[in-house]
């Protein structure tokens, strides 16, 4: 929070303080007078908003809109803003922290975000749009057609501002990046602000000469140094899949932790890890969620609120959980894997700092304490992890020590139960966020099962598709599985010590190459149905 600063003194509407106060927002975060202030002074201004993840971006350029929308009477009312989201799933948080504050102001604030996401686009009145980029250009575009041009459905002629919500990721997605284009070319005269929490030198110029074009803009860079946050790398280079769920199972035992509520999320680079990850956990006893764009969206929606109101503490997921998602207790972050990004000069998957810095932002919000426990599998993820630790420690390390830690299975609870001491989950923000989300999923209506090809329908992370094989379907037999106290091992696994870690090198151990583990046939744990009342 900025303490020398209230919401009265950044310009903001007397009918927007009182909203935001009976929200409970007391006091103005830092990235929220940062551009405020800015805009009070060059009001209309296109711009670059980039700030640390959790530093309150959503609100920030949520206050940009309802500063700027003007109060008319219904009959008058025509759409002025829209904002931009690359995923579904963020668009609904979005729309979920937005309408408390929006029905305060009886401003009509609506969802554009395709056919399958079982939302129903209903552009009457609004005044303000979340739409993912596909979705806007099927509404507010014309159309070529044979050579000829169709008219769009409706008039984006009003819109004078938008905002790009993980504008980084919006740029860097072939598809996002073409339907962006077109959407800019009929919101020309609209002020354009870009927000995130990574917008790396080579981004910026790309997009101040592709997007911006001749515009004169600002660029604000908010520099916090997060110190709530541990990160951690986990050797599982030897005996790498046994490791992995050792390491797995010893999360599902630290009782400790989860009896004050805190969450865990484990990041999974592609679908089919995700689902295999979630049999694992299944077949050693233990009951987790999961979350990919392969799943129907009844499923997802199950996952995600059993995640929500803590029916579940873990959720294993693909990078479509890694960007904006806010969910106050979530404290433990797992990176199953290296998160990497598609280069498309080279069409590899490249390491991605920027990436880890996306899914480690799940946890530690809002000055909260969080942690990361990255495993690191094989040669290549020690040379990636090796990548990440300089970028990250060049960007955040104010001491000149690396942030990031060794941990092994024998100290993972001791350190883990040390970084979250003296902090419990906040169970009533939570359950505001969890009764504002519901309010939004419950508005869909029922769709027909999901088509191929379909243009508004999202799809999910481009590295997910190319890194999956394509195999034959096969039914997965259900399997009854009860929720079980861990047994205790026969003979406790010893633990090779390491060689000392330096800055040059992970570790110095020259390992052999292990057979890969059998594939077992995937199994789904059977979950009870319930309903969802808050």
């Amino acid at each position: 929070k900025s303490e020398d600063k209230q919401w009265k003194d950044l310009g903001l509407r007397d009918d927007l303080i009182d909203a935001l106060t009976k929200n409970k927002y007391q006091l103005p975060a830092l990235s929220q007078v940062k551009l405020l202030e800015y805009l009070m002074e060059n009001p209309g201004k296109s711009g670059l908003f980039e700030a640390p993840t959790g530093s309150g971006k959503t609100l920030t350029f949520l206050l940009t809109v309802f500063q700027t929308v003007n109060r008319v009477k219904t009959e008058n009312r025509e759409l002025q803003a829209v904002i931009f989201s690359p995923t579904i799933i963020l668009a609904e948080q979005i729309l979920a922290m937005a309408k408390p504050i929006a029905e305060i102001l009886d401003i009509n604030i609506g969802l554009c975000v395709g056919v399958q996401s079982g939302h129903v686009f209903d552009p009457t009145n609004k005044q303000v749009l979340i739409s993912t980029p596909a979705s806007f250009v099927s509404n507010y575009c014309p159309k070529i057609q044979r050579g000829q041009s169709a008219p769009a459905k409706q008039s984006p002629a009003k819109i004078k501002l938008v905002i790009l919500d993980e504008a980084d990721q919006l740029f860097q997605s072939p598809e996002s990046k073409r339907d962006m284009q077109m959407a800019f070319s009929v919101l020309q005269k609209s002020q354009l602000l870009l927000f995130s929490a990574t917008l790396e030198k080579e981004i910026q110029s790309s997009m101040r000469s592709e997007w911006f074009k001749n515009r004169e803009i600002f660029t604000i860079k908010l520099d916090l140094v997060l110190d709530n946050y541990a990160h951690f790398f986990f050797d599982a280079i030897e005996n790498t899949e046994q490791r992995k769920m050792d390491m797995i199972e010893k999360i599902f035992q630290m009782d400790e932790c989860f009896a004050k509520g805190f969450k865990a999320i484990v990041f999974c680079k592609t679908r089919d890890e995700v689902d295999k990850v979630y049999v694992k956990i299944a077949e050693l006893g233990y009951q987790c969620g999961k979350y990919h764009g392969k799943m129907e969206k009844k499923e997802k929606d199950e996952a995600l609120q059993f995640f929500m109101d803590g029916k579940t503490r873990v959720l294993i997921s693909t990078d479509v959980m890694a960007r904006g998602i806010n969910i106050v207790s979530i404290a433990i972050v797992i990176n199953f894997s290296i998160p990497t990004q598609r280069d498309e000069k080279t069409q590899k998957d490249m390491c991605s700092p920027q990436q880890y810095v996306h899914r480690t932002g799940r946890a530690g919000r809002f000055g909260r304490k969080g942690l990361a426990v990255t495993v690191v599998d094989s040669k290549d993820a020690e040379s990636d992890m090796k990548q990440i630790r300089k970028e990250v420690d060049a960007k955040y390390s104010t001491q000149g020590k690396s942030l990031f830690k060794p941990i092994s299975i024998e100290n993972m609870e001791e350190k883990i139960v040390e970084q979250l001491q003296n902090q419990t989950a906040d169970t009533e923000v939570e359950q505001d966020q969890y009764k504002q989300m519901k309010g939004v999923l419950d508005e869909r209506v029922q769709v027909p099962k999901r088509t191929e090809h379909k243009r508004d329908d999202k799809r999910d992370e481009k590295t997910d598709k190319r890194d999956e094989k394509k195999s034959e379907k096969k039914e997965e037999p259900k399997l009854d599985i009860e929720i079980k106290e861990p047994k205790a091992k026969e003979e406790p696994k010893q633990e090779k010590s390491k060689k000392q870690i330096n800055d040059d090198n992970l570790w110095d151990d020259v390992v052999e190459e292990k057979k890969p583990a059998e594939k077992k046939e995937e199994a789904k744990p059977v979950v009870d149905p319930k309903t969802f009342d808050v």
